[in-house]
């Protein structure tokens, strides 16, 4: 089988129906960075060929499978499609499709329809539908996928188990064809004997000896019966402790890393815990809507307030001294009026103002006599002009005494900056200055360091959470590479493995003297049985059924045997194929040999890796292990091809992540030369998120990059699509 072609339609993260890969008869590569879609590919092939799942079961399951993006995007009542479909050869080109279709019933309801899982069949005259289950089932079986597709490099192993063998052996050897020969020959032999029993007990030369054996073989088979079973069952609590213990031995250095990155991931968890605590402290919103976030900019608005009141205070001593130097003026030219009134007398001796009156001037000129020296002074004399010109004079006075007494009375009004503004104004510039000032501006400080602090930690805070998804990635990768082994079983301390030990110490002593005396019990069985068949019958019938039944004895053991021989020569053959794969993959490391051993009791094989001298290898690298499966996996796959004439794909995901840049690099440039197909799904030939073209140009095959579009939100799934590019084309 060749597969050719693998179309993917809306199946989770691949969007759309664009998303196609070609393949060919050697290797292709499937490159992408972690969570760019490499395990959904291999996971959607899975979805493809499982047939074990009814059709009610698989489309309660299919939603779960399609694309978020797709779902978001459709529209009430419209529908896409989930699919997955592959081209492959197969005695002919064939194809089988499985396919749902989702229709958006609402908002939040979406209705599946019925599973349609297609198969087609190009015979070279016609093409034929089939069933698609039917065409799995015939050209790519479960055990036949088991030898096939793997998911990590835990899966690997592919003898790991009780019923590995038997589905190996079954698959692609003859040993099979053994087993009803065995089962036949043994059947006659049980047969037999029991015929020769029976008889021996009915002859007369035989049947008080006979009677007593058969009594006690009867015995002894039930004790025989029962220890093997009580046997069994202990040593199937045995096999469970060597399979923790096994994973605790192999991984031991997997669990020391387990153990330092859960305390790295305990302590950054904590790191975290504390940094939002530290975040929450800063309760922003009370410090800044409480604590007058407002008087954030008032130092500068102060700032601008104290020039203003000082540009006042200039202002108003400028205009006060204005007004000082423009009332001196005013006194000034009031003085000189006053000046002027009085030189009026022309600095002749001057009677007081007040003698004589207006009045009484007036009634002297109306006379025409000064009464004040009762002198006549007829009209038009100088006596008479005299009192005229007193008169005007006196006038004059009187009036330019009213107008300076006005101006007094003017000047002692006028007044400027009545009231206190502007002081008032630079005693609340005063106020606010100093302590009050310096508090305010230390809000506005107090508010940045918050916030800086809140940056800061932030910062720290997202850093620290990236750390820990790493950390988290980095520990789940650990435990898919260790085999999938559960965090409880590598969280057990010593003190859980020296127990286990203990307990398994225990049993195993319970089961050596149970094998102690089982084989006592055989040995007595086997003497009886030997007395049982030298017995010397006294008739015919007897004697002729110790023959058949020793003959029939001798027969169902050399089936026996050789089946166990087939299946050692099976056994040593795979192990010579898997070292010549060993050989190959590994030119310029030591990897040492592969081998194979068999246990009668459970039926079941392992695997170890040697050294040339025979010393077993206690715990080989990562990589050394995934060479050794690997080289495993093509012999295999060459025992398929001599059985069935038929080849059929290898598919890893991520199965070379414990290789380092050099062992990568030989690994895919010998894997690229080995004529079988083989679809390696993988991060390798990615640094820094881009790929090192460089590295893959030196290969041959087909490389495709798998990669999420741009512009997705890490929170929201419907935003995560993978884009599928063929990047290199096979040479």
């Amino acid at each position: 089988m060749i597969i050719r072609r693998i179309e993917i339609e809306n199946f989770r993260s691949y969007y759309g129906n664009e998303n196609n890969f070609e393949f060919g008869e050697g290797l292709t590569l499937l490159i992408g960075d972690n969570g760019d879609g490499k395990t959904t590919f291999f996971e959607a092939l899975q979805w493809l060929l499982d047939i074990s799942n009814t059709d009610e079961v698989q489309k309660n399951r299919a939603l779960d499978n399609f694309s978020e993006m797709r779902k978001s995007k459709l529209e009430i009542g419209e529908s896409a499609n989930l699919r997955v479909k592959m081209e492959f050869d197969h005695d002919g080109r064939k194809s089988v499709e499985k396919m749902f279709v989702i229709t958006r019933k609402s908002e939040d309801h979406f209705d599946v329809s019925d599973i349609k899982f297609k198969g087609r069949e190009d015979t070279g005259e016609e093409r034929l539908s089939s069933d698609g289950r039917r065409l799995i089932a015939r050209c790519f079986d479960a055990e036949m996928q088991h030898f096939s597709m793997f998911k990590g490099e835990s899966r690997l192993d592919v003898l790991d188990g009780p019923k590995a063998l038997k589905m190996l052996v079954e698959k692609y050897s003859d040993i099979k064809c053994f087993d009803d020969l065995v089962n036949l020959t043994s059947n006659f032999e049980s047969k037999a004997q029991k015929a020769y029993s029976r008889e021996s007990q009915n002859d007369e030369r035989t049947r008080g000896q006979a009677q007593v054996y058969d009594r006690e073989l009867t015995k002894l088979s039930g004790e025989i019966q029962e220890i093997r079973k009580e046997i069994k069952e202990l040593s199937t609590t045995v096999n469970s402790y060597e399979t923790m213990l096994k994973n605790l031995e192999q991984n031991e250095d997997t669990r020391e890393r387990y153990n330092e990155l859960s305390g790295n991931l305990a302590t950054k968890k904590s790191e975290a815990t504390s940094l939002k605590a530290s975040i929450d402290e800063v309760k922003l919103n009370r410090n800044l809507l409480d604590q007058y976030w407002i008087m954030c900019a008032f130092p500068s608005i102060l700032s601008a307030f104290k020039d203003k009141c000082a540009q006042l205070s200039r202002e108003k001593e400028r205009l006060r001294e204005e007004f000082i130097f423009e009332r001196g003026k005013e006194q000034g030219e009031l003085n000189r009026l006053k000046q002027e009134n009085e030189a009026l007398l022309n600095d002749e001796a001057q009677l007081p103002w007040y003698i004589p009156d207006d009045r009484y001037m007036k009634e002297m000129i109306k006379v025409h006599r000064c009464k004040v020296c009762n002198t006549p002074a007829p009209e038009g004399s100088d006596a008479y002009r005299f009192m005229v010109n007193k008169l005007e004079e006196y006038k004059k006075h009187i009036s330019e005494r009213a107008r300076i007494k006005e101006e007094q009375i003017k000047l002692s009004k006028k007044q400027l900056f009545t009231e206190e503004y502007i002081d008032e104004i630079n005693a609340w510039a005063n106020r606010l200055s100093g302590p009050e000032e310096a508090f305010i501006s230390g809000i506005a400080n107090d508010i940045n360091d918050r916030l800086e602090v809140v940056s800061r930690k932030s910062e720290e805070l997202s850093q620290v959470k990236k750390e820990i998804e790493e950390i988290e990635e980095n520990i789940s990768r650990l435990l898919i590479q260790a085999g999938n082994i559960s965090e409880e079983t590598m969280k057990k301390n010593n003190s859980d493995v020296h127990n286990m030990y203990r307990k398994k110490g225990e049993i195993e002593k319970d089961i050596k003297l149970l094998e102690d005396d089982l084989k006592e019990k055989l040995a007595r069985q086997a003497e009886l049985k030997e007395k049982m068949d030298n017995l010397n019958p006294g008739n015919y019938l007897s004697r002729l059924y110790q023959k058949v039944h020793i003959a029939f004895d001798q027969i169902a053991k050399a089936s026996m045997r050789a089946k166990e021989n087939n299946l050692n020569n099976f056994l040593s053959d795979l192990k010579n194929g898997a070292n010549l794969y060993m050989d190959r993959l590994s030119t310029k490391d030591f990897h040492g040999k592969v081998n194979l051993f068999y246990k009668k009791d459970t039926e079941e094989a392992g695997i170890r890796l040697i050294s040339s001298n025979g010393t077993y290898i206690k715990k080989p690298s990562d990589s050394q292990k995934t060479v050794m499966y690997i080289s495993i996996l093509f012999a295999v796959s060459d025992f398929a091809y001599k059985k069935t004439d038929e080849e059929y794909p290898l598919i890893f995901d991520a199965a070379t992540s414990s290789f380092g840049d050099a062992k990568e690099e030989d690994f895919y440039n010998i894997i690229n030369d080995v004529k079988k197909q083989c679809i390696v799904i993988t991060k390798d030939f990615i640094t820094g998120g881009k790929v090192r073209m460089n590295d893959v140009d030196k290969l041959s095959c087909r490389v495709y990059r798998i990669k999420k579009a741009e512009g997705f939100n890490n929170s929201d799934l419907s935003t995560v699509r993978t884009l599928v590019k063929e990047i290199k084309t096979e040479d």
